[in-house]
C-alpha cells in the first residue's frame, strides 16, 4: 500500500512540475488551455507530448556548444599517446 502511494505522490509531483513549466512558457492563453487539458485528461501522452516543447529554446544553442566542447576535449586527450 505505500508503494502505490509513493507512486501516486511521485506521479502528482511530475504533473505539478510539468503544469509548473507549461504556464512559465510564452505560450498564448488558448495554449496554455490546451497543454494543461492534454496533461491532465491524457497524463502519460500528454506529458510526453509536450516534452519537446519543454525546452528553454533560448538555451538550446549553449547545450550544444557544452556537448561539442567536451567532445572536442575528450578526443584531443588521448590521440597524441598511442602509437600504432
Amino acid at each position: 500500500m505505500s508503494i502505490i502511494l509513493c507512486l501516486i505522490a511521485l506521479w502528482l509531483v511530475i504533473t505539478a512540475c510539468t503544469i509548473s513549466s507549461i504556464i512559465s512558457q510564452p505560450f498564448s492563453r488558448k495554449q496554455r488551455f490546451f497543454w494543461i487539458t492534454l496533461v491532465v485528461v491524457l497524463p502519460i501522452v500528454g506529458i510526453l507530448a509536450y516534452l519537446p516543447f519543454s525546452f528553454n529554446k533560448e538555451e538550446i544553442p549553449d547545450i550544444f556548444l557544452m556537448k561539442q566542447k567536451r567532445g572536442k576535449k575528450r578526443s584531443g586527450a588521448g590521440s597524441g599517446s598511442r602509437r600504432g
